[in-house]
């Protein structure tokens, strides 16, 4: 195979993919974006990762990943200064969310018994039970002493994308929060709802 054939059949393998991306209505639009982490500077991409909730129960053990999606975060910059940390972004200081950005919640592995899955292998989808299906989320922003600054909650909604040739399926859920009026160095606390309102899991993080 000659070199501009194999250029071809790389550039139809990368068109396909995102054409069944678009299809399933997710788009990885900085899917080669690495966050690029110093002692001092931290600079994210659209998507960051806020942290990982505990599922622990005796029947099925889970983990969810909690991701929060804008692109008002690409190449947000949270850097240390002798005042503690700040944002910024081209230049410009940054203090406050946007006025909105999705909050997604995946389910990272199902852990059976003591074993854990291999890293390296790919893993199928997480299916939760309905009892540990996540059905709302609560979003608190607190200040220094923990004391509630701001709250919204929100109905998540629960996507599901089949089995494909390029990649492996996947599960999770998504809301859009909006209208908050917070700072960005706020302390956050993410807590996630089951049916009846039973409190699946809690976070307590910053960006």
């Amino acid at each position: 195979m000659s070199c501009r054939s194999g250029s071809i059949l790389v550039v139809l393998a990368a068109m396909l993919a995102l054409g069944q991306q678009l299809a399933n209505g997710k788009t990885d639009d900085d899917s080669e974006c690495l966050p690029k982490v110093s002692k001092k500077r931290l600079v994210y991409c659209e998507s960051i990762t806020v942290g990982n909730i505990s599922l622990a129960t005796q029947k099925f053990p889970s983990i969810l990943g909690v991701t929060f999606k804008s692109k008002f975060f690409s190449g947000l910059q949270r850097v240390r200064t002798r005042d503690g940390w700040q944002f910024r972004k081209s230049g410009q200081s940054i203090l406050k969310y946007p006025p909105e950005f999705s909050l997604i919640l995946e389910p990272l592995v199902g852990v059976q018994g003591n074993q854990l899955p291999d890293p390296l292998m790919p893993q199928a989808a997480v299916h939760l039970p309905p009892e540990m299906e996540p059905r709302r989320v609560v979003v608190r922003w607190l200040d220094s002493s923990g004391r509630v600054l701001a709250e919204k909650s929100s109905e998540l909604q629960e996507v599901v994308e089949p089995w494909t040739e390029l990649r492996q399926p996947s599960i999770w859920y998504w809301t859009t929060i909006t209208g908050v009026d917070e700072g960005l160095v706020s302390d956050l606390e993410l807590s996630v709802m089951g049916k009846g309102n039973a409190l699946l899991g809690k976070l307590r993080g910053q960006l």
